[in-house]
């Protein structure tokens, strides 16, 4: 988001911007993640689906495209699966709401981070009970 959104000379700029803003918004910004990774740990495959993802995911350190849909179809088998569907039929469900669910969670996340860059939490606290 950093890249696309704000606007800086250097490679190293970009880095130092992203750890600064994962320093102040820890909390906002890997909440939604969490609570979106609960199924998955209560689904019935728990702890090994979490481990293979993350162990997938940190390989590229997100950095390939085929990245961008194994955590949304992951997250939905995971969610599919603490609901009770067969996983014949999971699997199909995932192939089909993947796509929409990865593009609505790179909305989610820009607009998070559109909203949190460059404002304190103090700041928030502040102006948001006049909103």
């Amino acid at each position: 988001m950093i890249i696309y959104q704000v606007r800086h000379g250097s490679p190293l700029e970009v880095l130092k911007t992203s750890y600064e803003f994962v320093l102040e918004n820890w909390i906002e910004w890997f909440l939604p993640f969490t609570l979106i990774l609960i199924p998955i740990i209560l689904s019935p495959m728990g702890l090994q689906s979490f481990f293979s993802l993350s162990s997938r995911l940190g390989r590229g350190a997100g950095l390939e495209f085929s990245q961008l849909l194994v955590l949304p179809f992951t997250v939905l088998g995971g969610w599919l699966g603490y609901v009770g569907i067969p996983a014949s039929i999971s699997w199909y469900l995932g192939i089909l709401l993947t796509p929409p669910l990865a593009v609505a969670m790179l909305l989610f996340r820009g607009h998070l981070f559109a909203s949190l860059h460059g404002v304190s939490r103090r700041q928030r606290r502040f102006v948001s009970p006049f909103n």
